[in-house]
């Protein structure tokens, strides 16, 4: 993880997505790692830096492989309403 300014940082070496984090007194996500292992290593890392649990996360795009992997998150999410189906969950 990078530090570009206080509070400001970036993830490159997750397969297939660069991700950014605003950590201030909560912490707001850019986009998601594709593997629910890389999401959790990735909320870890964001906890390192500050003791709190609350998140957004904002998602960039509707890419299903970044969808499922936001899913991961256990968080709330802003994104398109494109990723609306890869949210939904029927009872069966």
């Amino acid at each position: 993880m990078i530090q570009i300014k206080r509070g400001i940082y970036y993830e490159d070496t997750y397969l297939g997505v660069t991700l950014g984090a605003l950590v201030f007194p909560r912490i707001i996500l850019i986009d998601a790692p594709l593997r629910p292992e890389d999401a959790r290593a990735w909320r870890s890392a964001l906890h390192s830096l500050r003791g709190g649990s609350s998140r957004l996360m904002i998602s960039l795009d509707a890419h299903l492989d970044r969808t499922l992997g936001a899913r991961s998150m256990e968080c709330t999410v802003l994104s398109h309403q494109k990723n609306c189906p890869g949210f939904t969950v029927t009872d069966r």
